[in-house]
C-alpha cells in the first residue's frame, strides 16, 4: 500500500485508538516504509505483528508510535486485489492490469476523497534505531514524505516516490497509470463507481476493526 493510503486509514481509525500523541501515531503509521531510504529488505521493517505488540512493554514511552506502526502492518496484510475481484464489473480490467493497479486506485481515491494535512514527527527513536535504521535515513524519508503528507496530490505523490527511488522503472509505471487516471476525470469516476470505492474503504476498516491483534492492543473499548 502507498503512504497516503496508510495515513488516510490511520486517520479514520484514530477515534477508535485515541493516541495520546497524534504526531507520533501518524509517524508510526508510515515508518515501516523507511526501508526505502535505508535500502533494506521489506522484512527488516515489516515485522511480524506479534513482535511489534511486544514494543508496548519494551518501549512504553513510544505507545502512540507503536499503535501507528501496528496499524500499518495489519493494513498491509489485507488483500486489496481480492477485494477488488469481488466486483464483477472489474474482472475484464483486472485480467489485463498489473497487481499495482489496486494500490494506485486506492491511493488516488484517498487523495481525492479524503484530503488531509497530516503532521507527523518524523524523528528518530529507539525502535527505529534498534532496527538499525540510521538517523540520516530516517530524516531523508521524513523529509521526502512531508510535502506529500501536508499537501496530497498526484504531483506530490510522484515527487515522494521519485525521491525514494530515483530512476525506478516501477515508479515510472506508477506515474503513467496515475496520470492516466488523473487526466481523464470521467474514467476516474467510472473506475471509482465500478470498484465501489466507498464500500471498499468500509471493508478495509471493518477488517481492521475486527482484527483480534488490534482489538487486544490498540482499540480503546
Amino acid at each position: 500500500m502507498n503512504p497516503y493510503s496508510h495515513l488516510a486509514i490511520a486517520a479514520q481509525l484514530e477515534p477508535d485508538i485515541r493516541p495520546t500523541r497524534r504526531e507520533e501515531y501518524y509517524w508510526g503509521a508510515v515508518a515501516p516504509d523507511v526501508r526505502y531510504t535505508a535500502r533494506t529488505r521489506r522484512r527488516h521493517t515489516h515485522l511480524q505483528p506479534e513482535k511489534v505488540v511486544g514494543f508496548f512493554e519494551q518501549y512504553p514511552s513510544l505507545e502512540s508510535f507503536t499503535q501507528g506502526y501496528l496499524v500499518h502492518l495489519m493494513t498491509d496484510l489485507i488483500k486489496f486485489r481480492a477485494l477488488l475481484e469481488q466486483r464483477i464489473l472489474l474482472w475484464p480490467l483486472l485480467m489485463i492490469v498489473s497487481g499495482r493497479f489496486s494500490t494506485i486506485l486506492l491511493e488516488t481515491y484517498y487523495i481525492e476523497k479524503m484530503p488531509l494535512r497530516v503532521e507527523f514527527s518524523g524523528t528518530p527513536n529507539p525502535i527505529l534505531r534498534d532496527l538499525q535504521i540510521a538517523d540520516d535515513h530516517i530524516d531523508a524519508f521524513a523529509n521526502a514524505l512531508r510535502p506529500f503528507a501536508t499537501a496530497p496530490s498526484t504531483q506530490t505523490a510522484l515527487g515522494f516516490l521519485r525521491a525514494l527511488r530515483p530512476g525506478s522503472r516501477r515508479v515510472e509505471v506508477y506515474a503513467r497509470a496515475a496520470r492516466l487516471i488523473e487526466r481523464h476525470r470521467y474514467l476516474k469516476s467510472l473506475l471509482f463507481a465500478m470498484a465501489d470505492m466507498n464500500k471498499l474503504n468500509h471493508q478495509i476498516l471493518a477488517a481492521l476493526r475486527n482484527d483480534e491483534i488490534l482489538k487486544q492492543t490498540v482499540f480503546k473499548l
